[in-house]
C-alpha cells in the first residue's frame, strides 16, 4: 500500500471500482450530510469505518468483516453502496 494519501475530489465512477480501491487497501475519506468519514482496510477481513467525534456527533469506530458488509452498514439511515458514489471524496491514497 502506498504511503501518498492525496487531496482528491474524485468520486468513484462504479460500485466495482470502490470495491476494489479497498480491497487493495487504499483508504478512503468522504463527507456525507455533513459528517467526515474513513475507510481503511486494515487486515485481510478487517475493514475499518470511522468517523471523528464532533458536534455532537457520537462518531463511530468500527470493524467491519467484509466489503459487502462494508457496503450494506448504513449511516444516517443510508446504505454506504448507496451514497458512496455521490458521497464527496475527500481524500484517497494510491
Amino acid at each position: 500500500m502506498s504511503d501518498i494519501f492525496i487531496d482528491s475530489f474524485d468520486n468513484y465512477e462504479s460500485i466495482d471500482e470502490f470495491k476494489k480501491s479497498v480491497i487493495y487497501g487504499r483508504e478512503v475519506e468522504f463527507i456525507y450530510r455533513g459528517k467526515l468519514y474513513g475507510i481503511a482496510r486494515l487486515e485481510v477481513d478487517n475493514i475499518n469505518l470511522y468517523s471523528p467525534k464532533e458536534n455532537g456527533f457520537e462518531g463511530i469506530d468500527i470493524m467491519l468483516p467484509s466489503i459487502d458488509a462494508l457496503l450494506d452498514y448504513e449511516i444516517d439511515g443510508a446504505r454506504i453502496r448507496d451514497i458512496i458514489l455521490d458521497a464527496e471524496i475527500t481524500g484517497r491514497n494510491l
